[in-house]
C-alpha cells in the first residue's frame, strides 16, 4: 500500500533520518525537485494564474465597486439607461438622470471612484465628479455614492445596486430636486431720460409658466386670478397660448412684478403644472409709460444697460424655483442707460392723444442733434403696433412742404411769386378740386400754401421732372431708411411718377405717397435745422442709414420757413396761433373705408424753436382752421414750464424747459356728464309719472339720486373719461347706473321687484346709450359745414381702392382714375373735441 503524507502510516520518523516526518520529507523531495528544474517552477505558475483567469471569466464578477464603476463609467458617457440598470429604480433614476442632464447642458464629465467600503450589505464609493458646462464653466464636487446588496436584475448581475435617490446624482438632493445650469443676467443699470430721470428701473419680478401637459387642469383657475390683474388673460387665451408651443415645453403665462404676484400667490401656487421663476427686469416705475416704443426698444436697452454675464448651476424644487446655488460665477455690473426721451415731452403728448378715443398718435424730435423726445400713442393705436414709427398714412397736404421745396427752386418761385388757385383744374382728365371749389385768384405762393390750394400745388408738381417729387424728399429726409439702435422706423415712400395725374395727385400728398408720423417730424426737423438730420434714441449708440437722406438746399429752406410760418399766423392752422413762433403744416388726406366711404385722416407737422413734431389721427377728418376736434388741437405745441402728467401717472416733477403742451378737453366731457345726469333724472321723472305719485321736487330728487350716484361712480373710470361719448363708455355708465342704484334702493327701501329691475335697466339703456348713438350716428351723416379743401373728392363709383401696404396698418386709400368731373366730399364731421378752436375764420383747406 502507497503511503501518501496525510496518511497515519506516515506520520512516523523518516528510517535514517530521526525527526524527519514522510510529508515533510516529501516537501523537501518536491523543492529539491524543483530547485534542480527552474522550467517547471515557472509552468506550474502559469497554470495557476490560468486557472484563476478562468475561474474568474466563468463565474459572475461580483461586488460593490463592480457596481459602482459600471454606474458611473455609464453616467459619464451620458448613457442614463445604462447607468440606471445598476440602480434600485431604474425607471425613476433614468429619467432623472436624462433630464438633469438636459439641464446642466453639459459639454462633457468625468467621473472616478477613488475608493469603495463596505459594511455587510450596504457600501459606499467615492466618486470625484467634474461637469464642463463649457465656456469656461466647471462643477466640481466628491459624490459619496451609497449601494445595497441586491438580487440580480436584467442587466445587472452584480449582487449590488446604487440605492437611487436625488443624492446619487450630487451631495444633498432630495426628491423633488435636481440640477440646472443657468445664465446669471447681469442686474441692469437704470434706464434715464435726457433730464436724468428714470425710466426703466431693475424691479423684481416672478415669471409664470404652465406645463402643456396640465392645461386643462389649471387653465380655469389662472385665467380667473390673473384676470384680476391683466383683463386679456383668461382660461381660453392660456389654452390656446399653450397648444402653440411645441410639446415638452412650458408655456409662459405673464411676468408679473412682485406685488402683483403676492396678490394671487395663494390662488395660483398650488395649482398643478404651474412654475415660477424670480428674475429682475427693467419696467418703467410708471405702467405703459411710451408702451409701444419701450417695448420695441427693450432688447437693444437691456444690452446696452446690462453687465457681464454670469452663471449658476442652482437646485431647484418642483415648482421651478431655486432652492439653492451649488456652483457658478455671479454677473458683473451694469452701467446706466441713458435715452434722448424728454419724460415731460412724452407726458404731455401722451396726455394729448389719450383724450382722443379714434387712433392718435405723436412723435417729437430735437432738430438740432435728431434725439428722439416723444412717441406717444392711444390705447386705440397701441391695438395695431408701433403706428407712430412704422404706420404708412396718406400724408394729404402736409406733403406741400416737400412739393413747395422742389418746385421753388425748379420754376424760379420765390414766397412773393404770383400763383394760380382757381376753384378746380382739369389734369389728364380728372378734374381737382380745392374743397368747395373755393377760389383765391392769382395770389403770392406764400398764401396759396397757408390756404393749402390744392389746385396750385398740383400744378406746381406737373412743372417737377418724373422724380422730381422722390427728389425733392430725399433732401428732406423723406424716404430715407434709418437702422436706429432700439426703434424700428420707416419715414415714408414716394415713387417717380408714371403719368401727369399721377405727379398732380403726389403734389398735394393724395397719389401714391405714403408717409408716417416719424418721417414727417424727421422732414419738419430738417426745415427747421437747415441741413439733414440723424435720429437717435439711445444716447452712446451709432444710427446708421440703409438709405442716406439727401443734403437740403439752405437757400431753398430759407424761403419755405416763412411759408410755414404764414399757416400758423394766417393758415389753416390758425389754432395753434399764440402759442409762440411756431412753423407749421395741415393735412388731411383722404382714403376709401372698408364700406367704400369717403373718409380721412387729420395730420399737421411742424416745428418751435428746437423741436419738431407730427401728429396724426386716423379717421381724423378734416385738420382746416374750423376743425376744434382736429390733429392742430390736439398737437399744437407751445412753450411752457409745465408737463403733462401722462398716461396712468399723476404729481410728475415739473422741467422747466420747452416741451409739447396740449391744451385738453375739458368742455365735452363736462358736457357729457351733464347729459347722464339729465337721462337719470329723466327715467326717475317718467317712472313717477307712470305710478302717479307727487310730483315733488325732493321725491324726484329721491329716486333719482341712487342712480345718479351709481352713474357718478362710473364716471370715476378711465373708460368713461377717455372717450365720455363713445357707446364703451355708455354701456360702463349704464352698468354702474343700474347695479349701484338698484344696491342702493334696496338697502333704502328692503325690497326691490323684478319688474321694476327689468323696467330701469330697459329704460335706463335706452336713455344712456340712445343719446351716444345719435351723436355718433351725427357725427358719420350729419351735414358738412362748406369750406375750402386741400384734397380732391371722389365720384361716386369711380374710384378703385388701392392697399396701403404696412406691417401693422393697411387703410384702404381712394385712388381715383381718370373720370369726369369729381364731387367735392369736404365736409367736417362733429366730432368730440379735443380743444376748443381759438379762433374762428372762413373754412379753407387744410
Amino acid at each position: 500500500m502507497g503511503c501518501s503524507p496525510s496518511s497515519p502510516a506516515a506520520n512516523g520518523p523518516v528510517p535514517g533520518h530521526p525527526g524527519l516526518t514522510p510529508g515533510a520529507a516529501y516537501s523537501v523531495i518536491v523543492i529539491a525537485t524543483l530547485r534542480k528544474r527552474p522550467l517547471v517552477l515557472a509552468a506550474a505558475i502559469v497554470v495557476l494564474v490560468a486557472v484563476g483567469v478562468v475561474v474568474a471569466l466563468l463565474r459572475p464578477w461580483g461586488g460593490a465597486g463592480t457596481t459602482a464603476e459600471r454606474y458611473v463609467t455609464a453616467w459619464a458617457a451620458g448613457d442614463a439607461p445604462g447607468a440606471a440598470v445598476y440602480t434600485t429604480d431604474a425607471e425613476t433614476a433614468g429619467a432623472y438622470l436624462q433630464k438633469a442632464r438636459d439641464d446642466l447642458a453639459p459639454t462633457g464629465m468625468t467621473a472616478r471612484i477613488t475608493g469603495t467600503r463596505t459594511d455587510g450589505d450596504r457600501a459606499t464609493s467615492t466618486v470625484e465628479v467634474a461637469w464642463d458646462l463649457g465656456q469656461g464653466r466647471a462643477w466640481n464636487y466628491t459624490l459619496d455614492l451609497p449601494l445595497v446588496a441586491a438580487d440580480d436584475t436584467p442587466g445587472n448581475d452584480t449582487g449590488w445596486a446604487v440605492d437611487w435617490s436625488p443624492a446619487a446624482f450630487a451631495p444633498g438632493l432630495t426628491d423633488g430636486q435636481r440640477p440646472v445650469t443657468r445664465t446669471v443676467t447681469a442686474a441692469p443699470a437704470p434706464v434715464l431720460d435726457a433730464g436724468g430721470a428714470t425710466l426703466l428701473a431693475p424691479t423684481p419680478v416672478v415669471t409664470v409658466t404652465l406645463d402643456k401637459a396640465q392645461v386643462e387642469q389649471s387653465a380655469s383657475g389662472l385665467g380667473s386670478a390673473l384676470g384680476s390683474i391683466d383683463p386679456a388673460i383668461t382660461a381660453s387665451s392660456i389654452r390656446a397660448g399653450a397648444n402653440a408651443v411645441p410639446d415638452g415645453q412650458a408655456y409662459t403665462v405673464v411676468v408679473l412684478r412682485e406685488p402683483d404676484y403676492q396678490r394671487v400667490r395663494d390662488r395660483i401656487y398650488d395649482l398643478p403644472g404651474v412654475r415660477f421663476v424670480s428674475s429682475t427686469r427693467l419696467l418703467p416705475p410708471d405702467q405703459g409709460f411710451a408702451g409701444q416704443l419701450m417695448q420695441g426698444a427693450r432688447a437693444d436697452i437691456e444690452k446696452a444697460a446690462g453687465g457681464t454675464p454670469g452663471w449658476s448651476v442652482d437646485v431647484v424644487g418642483q415648482r421651478g424655483e431655486t432652492v439653492r446655488s451649488v456652483a457658478g460665477q455671479p454677473a458683473g455690473p451694469g452701467r446706466p442707460v441713458t435715452l434722448e426721451l424728454d419724460r415731460t415731452v412724452q407726458n404731455a403728448a401722451q396726455d394729448a392723444v389719450d383724450a382722443d378715443s379714434r387712433q392718435a398718435m405723436i412723435v417729437a424730435i430735437r432738430p438740432s442733434t435728431g434725439a428722439v423726445l416723444a412717441v406717444a400713442q392711444n390705447a386705440a393705436a397701441d391695438r395695431d403696433g408701433a403706428l407712430a414709427l412704422t404706420g404708412r398714412y396718406p400724408p394729404g397736404s402736409t406733403f406741400k412742404i416737400v412739393t413747395a421745396y422742389g418746385a421753388m427752386p425748379a420754376e424760379n418761385l420765390t414766397p412773393q411769386s404770383p400763383v394760380e388757385c382757381p376753384g378746380t383744374t382739369v389734369i389728364d382728365g380728372r378734374t381737382i378740386p380745392n374743397e368747395n371749389s373755393f377760389v383765391l385768384g392769382t395770389v403770392p405762393l406764400t398764401e396759396a400754401f397757408a390756404q393749402s390750394c390744392n389746385t396750385t400745388f398740383s400744378r406746381l408738381a406737373l412743372g417737377l421732372p418724373a422724380d422730381g417729387l422722390p427728389t425733392a424728399g430725399k433732401a428732406l429726409g423723406f424716404g430715407a431708411d434709418w437702422k436706429i439702435p432700439g426703434m424700428t422706423t420707416i419715414t415714408g415712400t414716394v415713387s417717380p411718377a408714371t403719368d401727369d395725374l399721377q405727379r398732380a395727385s403726389d403734389g398735394f400728398g393724395q397719389g401714391d405717397v405714403l408717409a408716417s408720423p416719424f418721417g414727417m417730424a424727421m422732414v419738419s426737423a430738417t426745415v427747421a435745422h437747415g441741413a439733414p438730420v440723424t435720429p437717435s434714441l439711445i444716447r452712446g449708440t451709432t444710427t446708421e442709414a440703409a438709405v442716406a437722406p439727401g443734403t437740403p438746399d439752405r437757400a431753398v429752406l430759407d424761403q419755405l420757413r416763412p411759408m410755414m410760418r404764414a399757416v400758423v399766423t394766417s393758415g389753416t392752422a390758425r389754432a395753434a396761433a399764440g402759442q409762440g413762433e411756431v412753423f407749421g403744416k395741415t393735412g388731411t388726406a383722404e382714403y376709401a373705408g372698408p364700406d367704400g366711404s369717403n373718409r380721412s385722416h387729420g395730420w399737421f407737422t411742424g416745428y418751435r424753436g428746437d423741436l419738431a413734431f407730427a401728429t396724426l389721427i386716423v379717421d381724423g377728418g378734416s385738420s382746416g382752421p374750423g376743425a376744434d376736434d382736429g390733429a392742430v388741437p390736439v398737437g399744437r405745441p407751445a412753450l411752457s414750464d409745465r408737463g403733462g402728467t401722462g398716461r396712468a401717472a399723476a404729481g410728475r416733477r415739473r422741467v422747466g424747459r420747452p416741451t409739447l403742451v396740449v391744451v385738453h378737453p375739458s368742455r365735452i366731457p363736462a358736457l357729457a356728464f351733464v347729459a347722464d345726469l339729465v337721462a337719470v333724472v329723466v327715467f326717475a321723472a317718467v317712472g313717477r309719472m307712470s305710478h302717479a305719485e307727487a310730483d315733488s321736487v325732493l321725491g324726484l330728487l329721491g329716486t333719482a339720486l341712487p342712480f345718479a350716484l351709481g352713474a357718478a361712480a362710473a364716471w370715476a373710470t378711465p373708460w368713461v373719461r377717455s372717450a365720455p361719448a363713445s357707446l364703451r363708455a355708455g354701456a360702463v355708465v349704464l352698468a354702474g347706473t343700474v347695479v349701484v342704484g338698484l344696491l342702493l334702493r334696496l338697502g333704502f327701501l328692503g325690497r326691490l321687484p323684478l319688474s321694476f329691475a327689468v323696467v330701469a335697466t330697459i329704460s335706463l339703456a335706452v336713455l344712456l346709450l340712445g343719446w351716444r348713438g345719435i351723436s355718433a350716428a351725427v357725427a358719420r351723416l350729419g351735414p358738412r359745414a362748406p369750406r375750402p379743401a386741400d384734397r380732391p373728392g371722389r365720384t361716386m363709383g369711380s374710384c378703385r381702392p388701392a392697399r396701403c401696404s404696412s406691417p401693422v396698418h393697411r387703410p384702404r386709400v381712394a385712388r381715383c382714375r381718370r373720370t369726369s368731373r369729381v364731387r367735392s366730399t369736404s365736409a367736417s364731421r362733429p366730432r368730440r373735441a379735443a380743444v376748443a378752436a381759438t379762433s374762428r375764420r372762413p373754412r379753407r383747406s387744410s
